[in-house]
């Protein structure tokens, strides 16, 4: 399931000619370096994608107008509660820390895009794509860099 087939050197027959042996080699060769060049493409690709979301999950960790709102009404909300001990239970909820909340939410970001990152790289990473025969057979065997998006 999404995953590419391992790329194999063509069969001969007993009785082929040297010529068509040769052309099979370059097909082959041809074959596999179009592969390297996907697989390098997509690794590019991913590595510029995980940048992009570790730049979202910054910019989420900024605070906006609607962050603002909530952090002046939690805040209204405990000066009255402190100034009103006698109205009923006292609040056990800790002050509101503004820094601390949008730090932890970028992080969660970060956190939550790695995760994603890392679950994909589980189903398509090292074993999923990769040039040449299995088992040692000599041919030449390309597979992507561990994680190529980690910090």
């Amino acid at each position: 399931r999404g995953r590419l087939p391992p790329l194999r050197p063509p069969s001969r027959p007993s009785s082929s000619s040297s010529a068509s042996s040769a052309e099979d080699d370059d097909d082959f060769r041809r074959l596999a370096a179009a592969q390297s060049s996907l697989l390098d493409e997509a690794s590019s690709l991913t590595r510029s994608l995980y940048r992009r979301c570790l730049r979202s999950a910054s910019v989420l960790s900024c605070a906006n107008e609607r962050d603002e709102n909530d952090f002046r009404e939690r805040e209204e909300a405990q000066r009255r509660g402190l100034e009103d001990l006698s109205s009923g239970p006292i609040s056990m909820a800790p002050p509101v820390d503004r820094d601390n909340e949008l730090r932890s939410r970028g992080g969660y970001y970060r956190s939550f895009a790695r995760e994603n990152f890392d679950g994909h790289w589980d189903l398509l990473g090292e074993h999923g794509f990769h040039i040449g025969a299995e088992g040692g057979s000599g041919a030449a065997t390309t597979t992507m860099t561990p994680r190529p998006w980690r910090e």
